[in-house]
């Protein structure tokens, strides 16, 4: 891994207009509406009074595989999605007009043969005013990237709650394409549908 090309990167400002159906095609991939006539499911994926998914916010304006870029020096099929992190700061509408910031916060190296932690984050603000809808803080498991040093601030850990009973515990079952039609969202990562590269991967760990 190229620790200082990673530490150098900066990423242009993007600008993106999303749709209904875009956010119809999200809450699709994640599962809603698995019972079409449920009017609470129905409302996500059906433009008549649409409801938006706050975690669409995760895929708009992906920034796509850049991590990819031989200049990094990644071994990307060893790459996971480690942890995502969501502040809302302002209900994003069903569609809409967006410009995406970017920013490689900090690489965490775990040792020699142990991987490395990057910390990634995600501002989307609304490209008419310029106010701030969303921070997305992903965080990528490079388990073959170790030893290479660290750099920058991580995000503060999310506070730990006190242990409350549960309310209400629901079970869903997830479709056995939801991983294809989800990359359609802009995830094109060839481990969600290549089963050569998926077993490639494991094969690697």
């Amino acid at each position: 891994m190229n620790l200082e090309a990673l530490r150098d990167h900066r990423f242009p400002v993007t600008r993106v207009a999303y749709s209904d159906k875009d956010t119809m095609l999200y809450a699709l991939s994640v599962g809603a509406a698995s019972d079409p006539c449920d009017p609470r499911e129905l409302r996500f994926v059906f433009e008549k009074d649409l409801c938006v998914l706050p975690t669409i916010a995760a895929v708009l304006a992906h920034p796509g595989a850049w991590i990819a870029n031989p200049c990094f020096g990644v071994n990307y099929p060893k790459l996971l999605h480690g942890e995502q992190q969501l502040i809302v700061h302002r209900p994003l509408a069903p569609a809409g007009e967006i410009d995406a910031s970017y920013r490689l916060a900090a690489v965490v190296d775990k040792g020699e043969g142990k991987g490395a932690l990057v910390h990634f984050e995600k501002q989307l603000r609304d490209a008419a005013s310029s106010e701030l809808l969303c921070t997305v803080w992903s965080t990528l498991f490079l388990r073959g990237d170790g030893g290479a040093g660290s750099f920058g601030t991580p995000p503060e850990p999310l506070p730990v709650t006190p242990e409350v009973p549960l309310e209400r515990l629901d079970e869903l079952k997830t479709s056995i394409g939801s991983a294809l039609l989800y990359r359609l969202n802009g995830d094109r990562n060839p481990l969600h549908a290549d089963p050569a590269a998926a077993a490639a991967s494991c094969g690697a760990g």
